[in-house]
């Protein structure tokens, strides 16, 4: 190794050893929760709060969104934070709600247990069937049962054939829109078929 490949190699050294020692201190600067900061930069936790600390935002606190939020909830009505809601407290959407689900049937929209079949729906996250169908939830059908469906969520298998109208797969020569409604899992000109050998 010549005279001048050692000097480079020794200033490449040095701007390495520089580089960690520059983000070294630059992780010592970032503040704890509680400690001042002008800047989100500042804090450790990336939240500079406006009352000029480090940290996230406790309930009953201003905030713009969730991710500021101690609790990981901003009310977006309020814009405050928020514990997660217990059955019939006021909400604005699912995900405030322990139950999972803001029932949005009701004024005003409240933390409410899954529905069950027959009660009033609008959409089917409200249904503990996962299926809101004419405004009720409904109960799974089962697969080749006489029982007409029009969508994929009302079946136990989750398949609902938009031809026949009826749940789970067909065999080959049986009526198809889609792959997925086959055994064989092809469907072609409307007929499930064994799928063409390449």
């Amino acid at each position: 190794m010549n005279k001048q490949t050692k000097i480079l190699l020794i200033i490449f050294l040095i701007i390495i050893i520089l580089l960690f020692l520059t983000r070294h201190n630059e992780n010592l600067n970032e503040k704890d929760d509680g400690e001042k900061c002008k800047e989100p930069s500042d804090c450790k936790s990336g939240k500079c709060k406006e009352d000029g600390t480090c940290g996230y935002v406790g309930n009953d606190m201003k905030c713009a969104n969730d991710s500021e939020c101690t609790s990981r909830l901003c009310n977006t009505v309020t814009n405050k934070c928020i514990d997660v809601l217990e059955d019939k407290e006021k909400c604005t959407r699912d995900s405030e709600c322990n139950s999972g689900m803001c029932l949005t049937t009701v004024v005003p929209n409240i933390c409410h247990k899954k529905l069950q079949p027959d009660e009033e729906c609008i959409r089917d996250a409200e249904c503990e069937n996962k299926s809101c169908i004419n405004k009720k939830c409904q109960n799974k059908i089962v697969d080749k049962s006489v029982q007409d469906c029009i969508a994929d969520i009302q079946c136990q298998s989750g398949i609902c054939n938009q031809v026949t109208k009826k749940c789970g797969l067909n065999d080959v020569d049986n009526e198809c829109n889609r792959h997925k409604e086959c055994t064989t899992g092809y469907c072609k000109t409307k007929k499930c078929t064994t799928k063409p050998s390449n």
